[in-house]
C-alpha cells in the first residue's frame, strides 16, 4: 500500500509537472527569447542614442583637449596671424594676462593660450610638447606663468596634472590608444552631470579679448574639465585641501623648474619671459631664489611675487581691474627693456 500510494501521489504530481515544463518550454521559446531580445535591443538602443547625443552636442575636436576652451583658443589663434607674444601657462596665465591692454602699452600684437590646472609637468607634455611644434610659427616672445605653489612635489598639484595627461590629447601624444573617447556612457556624464551649458557656440569673450576670460565674471562652467572627469579614472579632482598621505616638498621640484628652461630650449629665436606672479608668502622667498638660480640664454625671469596691489580675487587670479593694472606693468617693463 505504502507503494501504490508513493506511484498515486507520484503520478498524480508528475502531469503538473509536465504541464508546468511545457509551459515553461513554450515561455521559454516565445516570450522569453523576445523578452531578451527586446532588452538587448533596448539597450543598444540607449547607447547609440547616448553616443549620438554626445557626438551631437560635441561637434568639434575641441573634446579631444583637457578643456573645451584649449580647442577654441587654438581655433582663434591659427585664424590670425602670428602674434608677437603669446602668453601661456596655467590660469594665472589664463586670467592674469590682458592682451588688449598689454598691446595698448607696447605696440605690439598679444594672445592669451593660458589654459586652467595645467601645471609645469603635464604643461611640458601637451603645450611645449604637442602644441606649441604644431603651430605654423612660433611668436617672438613667450611669455609663461603659473601659479607659484605648482612649481612644489604636491599630492594635489599631480592630481590636476594627471587630469591633463589623461585627455585623449595628451594618450594621442604618447602614442597611446585614447580608448575611453568610446565609452558612450561616461560621455553620457558630460551631459547630465556637468549640464549642456552652451558647448556648441564658442565662448564670444575670448575672439573679442584674444583668448583672455576675465576671472570672476559670468558662467564659469564651459572652463570645467568636462573631459578630464571623463577620461582620468577618477570622478573628480582632488579636493584642495584633501588628505594625503604624500606631503608638499619644502622646496621648489627642480623638474618643474626645469620645465621653463625645456620651454626656453623650444624657441629658435626670441625668448621665454618667466612671470612670477603674486601669491602666498610662504612660496614667494624660495621661488625666487630657485628660479633665479636657472640659467639660460633665453630665459628671463620676472619676479612679481610680493606685489600685493596685484594680489585680489581668490588671492591666485586677479580680477580685471588687477589684471589690466599687471598688464599695463608687464608692457611697460618690455618697452623698458627694449624687448618690442
Amino acid at each position: 500500500m505504502g507503494v501504490s500510494g508513493w506511484r498515486g501521489s507520484g503520478w498524480a504530481g508528475l502531469e503538473p509537472r509536465r504541464a508546468v515544463s511545457g509551459v515553461q518550454m513554450s515561455t521559454l521559446d516565445l516570450t522569453g527569447w523576445r523578452s531578451l531580445a527586446a532588452s538587448a535591443a533596448a539597450v543598444l538602443a540607449l547607447v547609440l542614442a547616448a553616443e549620438g547625443v554626445a557626438r551631437w552636442t560635441i561637434t568639434d575636436d575641441d573634446w579631444r583637449y583637457w578643456r573645451f576652451p584649449v580647442g577654441e583658443r587654438l581655433d582663434l589663434l591659427r585664424e590670425r596671424p602670428v602674434p608677437d607674444v603669446l602668453f601661456v601657462g596655467d590660469s594665472t596665465a589664463a586670467f592674469n594676462f590682458v592682451p588688449a591692454t598689454f598691446d595698448e602699452m607696447t605696440g605690439l600684437e598679444s594672445f592669451n593660450l593660458g589654459t586652467r590646472a595645467n601645471a609645469p609637468l603635464s604643461f611640458r607634455e601637451t603645450v611645449a610638447g604637442g602644441i606649441l611644434p604644431d603651430l605654423d610659427a612660433l611668436p617672438r616672445w613667450l611669455v609663461v606663468s603659473f601659479s607659484s605653489r605648482t612649481y612644489w612635489d604636491d599630492p594635489n598639484i599631480e592630481g590636476w596634472e594627471k587630469s591633463v595627461l589623461s585627455s585623449p590629447y595628451a594618450r594621442s601624444l604618447r602614442g597611446e590608444p585614447p580608448y575611453t573617447e568610446f565609452i558612450a556612457l561616461a560621455r553620457l556624464r558630460l551631459l547630465f552631470f556637468q549640464g549642456m551649458n552652451g558647448l556648441n557656440a564658442p565662448d564670444p569673450r575670448l575672439e573679442a579679448n584674444a583668448g583672455w576670460t576675465p576671472f570672476g565674471t559670468g558662467p564659469q562652467g564651459r572652463d570645467r574639465p568636462h573631459i578630464a572627469k571623463i577620461h582620468y579614472p577618477f570622478p573628480r579632482f582632488p579636493k584642495p585641501r584633501a588628505k594625503s598621505k604624500k606631503k608638499r616638498g619644502k622646496r621648489p621640484s627642480a623638474e618643474r623648474l626645469a620645465a621653463l628652461i625645456d620651454l626656453a630650449e623650444l624657441h629658435p629665436e626670441g625668448g621665454v619671459v618667466a612671470v612670477l606672479m603674486p601669491g602666498p608668502r610662504a612660496y614667494r622667498a624660495p621661488l625666487a631664489r630657485a628660479a633665479k638660480a636657472l640659467k639660460h640664454p633665453k630665459l628671463r625671469v620676472w619676479d612679481y611675487g610680493g606685489e600685493e596691489r596685484y594680489r585680489s580675487g581668490d588671492g591666485v587670479h586677479m580680477a580685471p581691474p588687477q589684471a589690466k593694472a599687471f598688464s599695463r606693468e608687464l608692457g611697460r617693463r618690455f618697452v623698458a627693456e627694449g624687448l618690442e
